[in-house]
């Protein structure tokens, strides 16, 4: 470890490796990697230049430290490792790191029960363990809904020992009553393994296995069994038809959508099925550094749960390569990692475009994280948002709009204006325009739906424009008369511009900002979806004209 005051830049290798910033009580503050440690320390060490974060940081590090390495694929596991081995201040965490389930069946056991088990696997004979998974609110749900199809043993160990006489479970034909010696072994081991089928998220398999089951007990004349295990079948299939992605049950893929605060869904797709959908909340996260975040995700994540044959992402990431050569390394099959533009998420046409030859079920993965991140999120963003807003502007905030202006080069320029309130976007309240200007002036273009949009005494609370300070001029010169608080917030860093031209910095994670930005990333939906529209319109006649 090095003193950085007294260090040399001459003694650090131009070789790859993973270094290490502490500050002076020796405490973790960030960890890195690089191709070349010279030149990736040197710009550390000697730039002026460096964002608030990194600034921040270099103003507390007294010490550094660096390992060499062969190659950037050591770098990068090495760099992971240490990440979450020492939890660096400064470094994307997540905030829920929690270990995986499983379910563990026990076949020393004559009549074994489905056991939710934490921790590591233990190997011991004649017990199997299914899983990981990836999130243990969904497998507990999921267990309970096993449990009450499939008439397995739910008691514990000690329960079953002692039972004097069968439960009500067995009246309810949720169990076999092995307590006091009415199941059949063979026939418990079969519903055994139909549950593992349908744990390892094989519904076709399961209720392959059933429809032969009713056949036999059919078959047998034991129409009480038969019709039980016919119950059971259809219980599964109308469970199975909501989550369908793939009717031929081939596709198995995940999607990993990352939002700009680094929100994580995931969303896993196994025989054709939905099989999990979970959030994830990252911290330390900025706009700059969302790549990072997603990088320590997939490393994070898929070093415990397996991942599908292709995982598709949203953000493109220069280390694609080596995060498919650790997942091949860490589980013997060789895995794709797949970038989906965002534009696709938007519903842009995939032969217009010819950017990517993602199949629309693969979009559609992506595009379900992508919808259940905000779904999730946004009731309790839009409620606390709005009391956050309320509180900085010292008013109730009822009401709010969001306008963004949308063209194409110059062409079809349209105006969108979207609305919210404590409940979440309010889709009624939405408008639209077409503007008579073409021309590529924002600002013209603002003022020009404003004069048209609150011509019909549109009153709001607040309204928020996509943009600058330049943008928020335009507005206000355009609303003089309003009684409604009129901000700007600006892309990428996220500020926002008060009517006094003032600058409120708020913490990505505020949720002020959060329902603000949630509101401008509508209007520009909202704004593009009909710029695409007036496009297309006044192409036609060019697209139709024969020669």
């Amino acid at each position: 470890m090095f003193l950085i005051k007294e260090l040399n830049l001459e003694d650090i290798p131009e070789l790859p490796g993973v270094y290490m910033f502490f500050s002076k009580e020796k405490k973790p503050l960030y960890v890195g990697k690089a191709i070349n440690l010279l030149n990736r320390l040197r710009n550390y060490l000697k730039s002026k230049s460096h964002d608030q974060k990194t600034a921040l940081m270099l103003s507390e590090a007294s010490y550094l430290d660096f390992i060499i390495v062969r190659n950037e694929y050591e770098a990068l596991i090495l760099e992971m490792t240490l990440i979450k081995e020492k939890v660096p201040k400064y470094n994307v965490q997540l905030r829920d790191n929690k270990s995986y389930p499983y379910i563990k069946i026990d076949f020393n056991e004559d009549f074994p029960a489905l056991e939710l088990f934490r921790g590591k696997p233990r190997g011991e004979k004649n017990v199997l363990y299914i899983g990981p998974y990836p999130d243990g609110s969904n497998l507990r749900s999921l267990l309970r809904y096993i449990n009450n199809v499939l008439p397995l043993r739910k008691c514990s160990k000690s329960t079953f020992k002692n039972a004097k006489s069968f439960c009500i479970r067995y009246q309810m034909k949720q169990c076999l009553a092995p307590c006091v010696g009415l199941a059949n072994k063979e026939e418990y081991k079969k519903m055994l393994m139909i549950a593992k089928d349908w744990l390892s998220g094989d519904l076709e398999r399961v209720k392959k296995d059933l429809v032969r089951e009713i056949e036999r007990f059919s078959s047998e004349e034991n129409f009480e069994q038969a019709a039980r295990l016919r119950d059971s079948l259809s219980y599964i299939e109308s469970f199975s038809d909501i989550k369908i992605i793939d009717p031929q049950g081939k596709l198995n893929a995940d999607a990993v959508y990352i939002n700009k605060l680094g929100d994580i869904s995931l969303v896993q797709v196994r025989h054709g099925l939905v099989s999990a959908n979970i959030i994830k909340r990252m911290v330390n996260v900025e706009p700059a550094n969302i790549h990072d975040a997603m990088l320590f995700f997939l490393y994070d994540f898929y070093s415990n749960i397996e991942p599908g044959k292709i995982v598709f992402i949203n953000v493109f990431l220069d280390e694609i390569d080596l995060i498919e050569r650790f997942l091949e390394e860490r589980w013997g099959k060789k895995r794709k990692i797949k970038v989906i533009d965002e534009e696709f998420l938007q519903g842009t046409d995939l032969s217009e475009k010819g950017k990517s030859k993602a199949s629309a079920k693969y979009i559609e993965i992506l595009k379900i994280a992508k919808e259940n991140l905000f779904a999730k999120d946004k009731i309790n963003v839009f409620r606390a948002g709005f009391e956050r807003l309320s509180e900085i502007f010292e008013r109730k905030i009822s009401l709010a709009y969001a306008l963004d202006i949308a063209h194409f080069q110059g062409e079809a320029t349209v105006a969108g204006l979207s609305a919210a309130d404590e409940r979440g976007l309010r889709k009624r309240y939405y408008r639209r325009v077409r503007l008579t200007d073409n021309s590529m002036d924002d600002y013209a273009s603002i003022i020009q739906a404003l004069k048209i949009l609150f011509k019909s005494k549109i009153e709001s609370d607040l309204l928020l424009i996509d943009g600058g300070i330049g943008q928020l001029d335009a507005a206000l010169k355009s609303l003089k008369d309003s009684s409604s608080i009129v901000i700007s917030l600006a892309k990428e860093e996220e500020i926002i511009y008060l009517p006094d031209k003032r600058i409120l910095r708020l913490p990505k994670n505020d949720y002020a900002l959060r329902a603000l930005m949630y509101l401008r990333d509508e209007a520009h939906r909202f704004a593009n979806e009909y710029r695409k529209h007036v496009f297309s319109k006044a192409r036609k006649p060019l697209n139709n004209f024969k020669t």
